[in-house]
């Protein structure tokens, strides 16, 4: 497949994220997150609303998919804030349960 091909899938895939971001659950948009991450692509709509929705959302977050979220935007080198403040969070609170 040509780059301009890969290009279009992978905008199509961003604006797929936007629209269900809402929708996904933790393991669905850790798992966005780390496809973006793993493509090496910096789509930053599609990353902030995945952010969005994972802080609303952080309650939800397991220890395995925190990770994996703030790991894909490390990756990416994106600063969000707001994103590692509550999935930060949410790692130590679940750190501290298992004692």
């Amino acid at each position: 497949s040509s780059p301009a091909a890969a290009d279009a899938t992978w905008k199509w895939a961003g604006m797929r994220a936007c629209k269900l971001a809402e929708e996904m659950g933790p393991a669905d948009l850790a798992v966005s997150a780390a496809a973006f991450a793993r493509a090496e692509r910096r789509d930053m709509r599609p990353l902030f609303l995945l952010a969005e929705a994972a802080i609303a959302k952080r309650i939800d977050f397991g220890m395995e998919e925190a990770s994996r979220m703030l790991e894909a935007y490390s990756m990416l080198r994106v600063r969000n804030e707001p994103l590692f403040e509550a999935l930060g969070a949410r790692l130590a609170h679940l750190a501290e349960e298992r004692g």
